[in-house]
């Protein structure tokens, strides 16, 4: 077998990785969530949440060398960043009660990187009011796949100032 016969049958591989991805995610999402709420692909706009949420974290992307650790740094970052789109009264605005919703392990420095995140979303992606509902990330051998639900693009909700 030729290398671009082998490189096609990778890349063949990954495609079919990426949208067992997909599936396997709006099947969860389906069981969760009515699909009139929900996004899959670009925006109106063209902008991919998958895209945004990974140059989100990207300053953070350093620290997470596993897929494990990288699962954890997207959770952490989907509740900023859907925290920063909810009214300032809400409790869940609140880094340090997002705090209490996460698993024991990532509570150490996790209302600091909150804070730091909220004020990420708001200096970099003001404009940008889709609430990430879930996530996948799937292994292709040679990194990553994310994948990303959210809502339509707008969220009624008014812009807060950071924390």
């Amino acid at each position: 077998m030729s290398r671009r016969d082998l490189k096609r049958q990778a890349k063949k591989r990954r495609a079919r990785l990426r949208r067992a991805a997909r599936r396997a995610l709006m099947r969860r999402v389906q069981e969760e969530h009515s699909l009139e709420e929900i996004r899959l692909g670009p925006s109106a706009d063209g902008v991919k949440m998958s895209e945004v949420l990974e140059e989100f974290v990207e300053p953070y992307g350093e620290f997470a060398e596993t897929k494990e650790a990288y699962h954890r740094l997207l959770t952490v970052a989907t509740l900023a960043w859907n925290a920063s789109l909810l009214p300032r009264n809400d409790p869940m605005a609140n880094p340090d009660e997002l705090v209490r919703t996460l698993p024991a392990d990532v509570r150490g420095m996790a209302a600091d990187m909150i804070r730091q995140l909220m004020l990420r979303k708001e200096e970099l992606f003001p404009q940008q009011r889709r609430m990430i509902i879930d996530f996948d990330l799937a292994s292709l051998g040679t990194g990553w796949h994310l994948t990303v639900v959210s809502t339509p693009d707008a969220v009624p909700t008014a812009p807060n100032p950071p924390p």
